[in-house]
């Protein structure tokens, strides 16, 4: 065999192990997704969501915020499992579209008003309108009126866009008070548009990032701000391997936590400015484990928090609705009580809580 013809069939050889490990590794990721696939559809809750809440649009778009409550709206939301009642609750908005606190004090003059903040743990998810934290805090303090801003899957760029909001000062009837922002780990991963959030919901929600010159920029929505990085995700998030392992992308970093912080920062200028007030408080709900690495960011931009990851363990049955993690009402009811507790020490001057 001349030399021509034996590289000719060494390139031959090559090329067929080639096809040859491709097809394989082929085969491998096929048996091993539809593996999985038969684990995920094995172990797939039944999930269902009942009552009038979807069949009258309890939610809508917004251009600002990505979705928000309708107005002046009262609905039930009945939540199973198979066929076991996890929750069955009712709730209702006031014309800004903030989930209603039932003023249990009539007569109590409200001299101060509370603005609270966050995601379905502020918002109360499952719960009834009297059994939410901003209720049990005006409950305990019935000088104040609280104001309940937060909404299920909502992160720290929707409390920027309410307060960037115009005119959102003459929606609080009370001239002075204080704002609460209860967080959870998972924040992070909203603020970033992580490719599980992305995929699930969160790709209506605001897009912020730092520039080079590490200022805070909002590009659109996670969905019209990056549309490469999404379409990754969307194929990440097809494999059957990633939902059994319920594996999420990027892992969190230090570049994400600052970005986080950024967003507290911007949007406690803004609630100073509008509000004439500095009582802008950080709330780290209990079992928290970004508190340790998101404190520094927040010391940065003298932020301060109130650190109650500590204050109760939220896997005890007693603190979480049985069969689901959200928050129960005897957690909110511990929770207002230690924020009265704190309350002198804030109102004099405004310190983070250990």
């Amino acid at each position: 065999m001349s030399g021509y013809a034996m590289k000719r069939h060494l390139v031959r050889v090559r090329i067929l192990h080639v096809v040859i490990i491709v097809l394989l590794s082929g085969l491998c990721v096929t048996l091993v997704e539809g593996g999985f696939y038969i684990f995920n559809a094995f172990h797939k809750k039944n999930i269902t969501i009942a009552g009038d809440i979807l069949k009258r649009n309890f939610f809508q778009d917004d251009d600002a915020l990505g979705y928000k409550p309708k107005p002046n709206m009262r609905v039930t939301s009945i939540f199973k499992e198979n066929d076991t009642v996890i929750y069955n609750a009712v709730y209702s908005t006031d014309n800004y579209s903030r989930r209603l606190t039932p003023d249990h004090a009539d007569g109590i003059p409200k001299k101060k008003f509370a603005l609270f903040f966050g995601c379905s743990y502020t918002f109360g998810e499952g719960l009834n309108d009297n059994e939410t934290l901003p209720y049990f805090f005006s409950r305990l303090q019935p000088a104040y009126r609280s104001y309940n801003y937060g909404l299920s899957g909502y992160g720290p760029q929707q409390m920027l866009e309410h307060l960037k909001r115009k005119g959102v000062e003459t929606e609080i009837a009370e001239k002075k008070g204080i704002l609460i922002y209860t967080f959870i780990d998972h924040h992070v991963n909203r603020v970033i548009g992580t490719m599980r959030s992305y995929s699930i919901w969160a790709d209506i929600m605001p897009y912020y990032f730092l520039d080079e010159e590490q200022k805070l920029v909002r590009q659109g929505s996670f969905r019209t701000g990056r549309p490469f990085l999404n379409a990754v995700y969307g194929v990440l998030n097809k494999s059957q391997v990633v939902k059994a392992l319920n594996l999420d992308f990027p892992k969190i970093r230090g570049h994400h936590l600052l970005l986080t912080a950024r967003i507290f920062d911007e949007s406690k200028k803004i609630f100073e400015k509008k509000f004439k007030s500095n009582k802008f408080y950080v709330l780290f709900y209990p079992g928290s484990q970004h508190v340790r690495s998101l404190k520094p960011y927040l010391q940065q931009f003298k932020i301060d928090y109130l650190d109650y990851s500590g204050l109760f363990d939220p896997r005890e049955p007693q603190y979480h609705i049985t069969g689901d993690v959200h928050p129960s009402a005897a957690a909110f009811k511990i929770l207002a009580e230690q924020i009265c507790h704190d309350m002198p020490a804030l109102a004099a001057t405004g310190p983070a809580a250990p």
